[in-house]
Parts: structure tokens; C-alpha cells; sequence
């Protein structure tokens, strides 16, 4: 059951696919009784007078990401703030390759966000915000409109592992509900277990394979990816990971990165090591498209087509020179190394998914590889 201790700006009750108890969204300054059902191991330890402060404190730490989208590709997720000067998580997705990428924080400040780190093969990345807010309130103090950046942020190194069993909340933007000040959206659930995830984003193969924690809450929802996943004293556990159907079953999959994943990508990240790309067969030479990008100036860097090969999958797939490489197998391409590692880890047979932008056109291409000619 739930009290009010505020006003409820939002609940809804959300039947899980297939069974299972129900996950309910709740405000993030809301009073609640957890009941514990069967199927959960873990007592909870947090009154129902601490969960309001423990809800008020993640809202603080989760962030609301604002980029480009394109048709069925929302253009909004969510973020975890990890450091008070402004890094945040979050998951790869084509929102970031918005020229005006920003991030709104739970007082309503908005400010420009960069990405700074990308990680191709766990699909997370780094985001760095700007020193200041773009939206300065003119009526505060010179010192305070001068301030610079601030936030409440988790700290990874106090980040709690989680057992299947154990009582979590999810905390992110579904359905891009809060825009501005207002808080974003609260789970409650359970973790249903850990798995090696082997999932599809469409029609192809999600790059990550690791350990993931499996939700008995419903997180497979647009904006909630990137969201904060934490447990009944607050600790961050998790990272709510990007929409995907299990690959045997070809239901959506409520699933979150666990924190000793996500403590491995930020020391990935403060090391400048390489994103991993793991390919799933490192013996295997990579598939062919017959598709070369553009080594002349500007576009060097860029993922523009210079030639097709002729009688090429992507020849006949209808891929032409000067088409921009805009997204692949779901990953945004924002330079052209990103095009070639991706495709690094295909092989024959495997599809390749493209959006390409043509003139003022965005226009979806998809072909199976081949074997290298020889």
C-alpha cells in the first residue's frame, strides 16, 4: 500500500508480462509500506519513514538526457551522476549524437552535455557536463549564478552488489514524463536473478554478453534506460540497460548493468583504455559489406561513403557514395572508427542494419554480410 506525504504528481500500476507480482511507479517523495512477497528472499530493512529521503536522494543522482531521435529511436533517456563536477552514465543510444545534447538535473537546471567516453562493446558511455547551467536563474546572486557546477552524485566505490531476491528501485524518465524540476519516475521490485545477458536490439545481436541482474520490475520502457537502479538504503547496484528481447523467447528484457560492470567501465574510462569489442569469434575474419569511407579531409573522420564495390552486399542493398553512416545495428556512428569496430565483430551471414542519411533523407538499408573476396 502506498501513503501520500506530498502531492502525487503520477501512479500507475503496471502488470508484469507473463505473472509476477505487480511493479508499481511511484513519486519520488512518496511514503511506502514495502510488503514482501513470496518469491522475494530479502527482508526489507528500510521504514517506510526512511524511503522517502532514500527516493528524494536518488532523484537527485539521475538526470534527464535530451538528443536527437529518429522515427521508432526516442531521442531522450536517463543518467547517473558519479561525480559532484558533472560525469554521468548512461547507455549508448542515437539521443547522444544530438548537436544539442542536454542534460536537465532535479533542481531544473539544464546544461550542454558532451560524451567524453564510449564503450562500443558494453554500450555505455561517459558523459562530462558543462561548468555551468544554461538556464542561470537572473534573479540569484552574482556568486550564485557564477558558482560552478555542484551536484549530488553517487560514489561507484560505495556501490552494494545485490543478490537474486533482493528489494530494488529503479529510478529513471519513463515516457519522458518529468521534464523539468519534477522528480522521475520510482519502480519498486526485486532482482529475479543473474544471467549472461543474450538478448537482440531489433533484429540483431546486443554486443554485450556479460553478467546482468534480471528485474521483477518493468524497465524495458523508453527514457528509463540509463536510470540509476538502487536498493532499500540507497546504494547504487545498477544501471538500467537499453531496450532488448530475449533471444530465445522474443519478450523484452527488464535487465540492469550491476555495479561491479559499471565500476569496470569507469576505470576503463579514467584509464583512456580502448572501448572493448570483444568479437564473439576472434578467429573468424569479419564479414564483407564492400563499403569504403571517405579519406578526404573533413570527411576522413566522418562516416561518409567514397565508394561501393560493385556486386557488394551493400551495392546490391542500395548503399551509394556521399550516403552519411548515421546508425548500425542500432549504435550511433558518429565517426568513422566506430563504423569499422562495429563491423569488426561481424561476421558472414550476420545482418547489417543501417540508417543513412541521403540529401535531406534518412533512409533505413539492411544486408547480410559475405565472405572476404579473395
Amino acid at each position: 500500500m502506498i501513503a501520500r506525504t506530498a502531492p502525487l504528481w503520477m501512479l500507475a500500476l503496471l502488470a508484469f508480462p507473463g505473472g509476477g507480482h505487480p511493479a508499481r511507479l511511484l513519486a519520488a517523495g512518496d511514503a511506502v509500506q514495502v510488503s514482501q512477497p513470496a518469491q522475494a528472499s530479502a527482508t526489507p530493512s528500510a521504514s517506510a519513514r526512511d524511503l522517502p529521503a532514500i527516493l528524494a536522494e536518488a532523484n537527485r543522482r539521475v538526470v534527464k538526457l535530451y538528443g536527437a531521435g529518429i522515427g521508432q529511436r526516442h531521442g531522450y533517456a536517463s543518467g547517473v551522476v558519479v561525480s559532484r563536477d558533472g560525469l554521468v552514465v548512461t547507455v549508448l543510444g542515437l539521443f547522444l549524437e544530438a548537436t544539442n545534447l542536454r542534460a536537465v538535473t532535479a533542481d531544473g537546471h539544464i546544461y550542454r552535455a558532451e560524451p567524453v567516453y564510449r564503450d562500443e562493446y558494453r554500450q555505455l558511455a561517459l558523459l562530462k557536463l558543462a561548468g555551468r547551467p544554461d538556464n542561470v536563474d537572473t534573479d540569484a546572486s552574482v556568486d550564485e549564478q557564477m558558482a560552478r557546477i555542484d551536484l549530488d552524485a553517487f560514489d561507484p566505490a560505495e556501490g552494494a552488489e545485490v543478490r537474486t531476491g533482493d528489494w530494488i528501485f529503479a529510478v529513471g524518465n519513463n515516457f519522458k514524463v518529468a521534464e523539468g524540476e519534477e522528480p522521475v519516475s520510482v519502480l519498486k521490485g526485486i532482482v529475479s536473478g543473474r544471467m549472461k545477458l543474450d538478448a537482440l536490439r531489433g533484429v540483431q545481436a546486443f554486443p554485450f554478453r556479460g553478467e546482468v541482474l534480471l528485474l521483477d520490475a518493468i524497465t524495458s520502457t523508453p527514457g528509463a534506460p540509463g536510470g540509476a537502479l538502487v536498493d532499500l538504503e540507497g546504494r547504487w547496484v545498477g544501471l538500467i540497460g537499453e531496450i532488448a528481447t530475449a533471444r530465445q523467447t522474443n519478450t523484452y528484457l527488464n535487465y540492469a548493468y550491476p555495479i561491479e560492470e559499471l565500476r569496470a567501465f569507469l576505470a576503463d574510462a579514467r584509464s583512456g583504455a580502448e572501448a572493448a569489442t570483444r568479437p564473439a569469434s576472434p578467429d573468424a575474419p569479419p564479414g564483407y559489406h564492400g563499403i569504403r569511407l571517405s579519406r578526404i579531409a573533413y570527411r576522413r573522420q566522418l562516416p561518409f561513403v567514397e565508394r561501393v564495390a560493385p556486386g557488394s552486399p551493400a551495392a546490391a542493398a542500395g548503399v551509394k557514395p556521399d550516403d552519411l553512416i548515421v546508425s548500425a545495428n542500432g549504435t550511433a556512428i558518429s565517426r568513422a572508427n566506430v563504423f569499422h569496430e562495429l563491423c569488426e565483430r561481424l561476421h558472414a551471414g550476420e545482418e547489417l542494419s543501417l540508417i543513412v542519411k541521403r540529401g535531406e533523407q534518412l533512409i533505413p538499408i539492411r544486408f547480410k554480410l559475405s565472405e572476404p573476396p579473395k
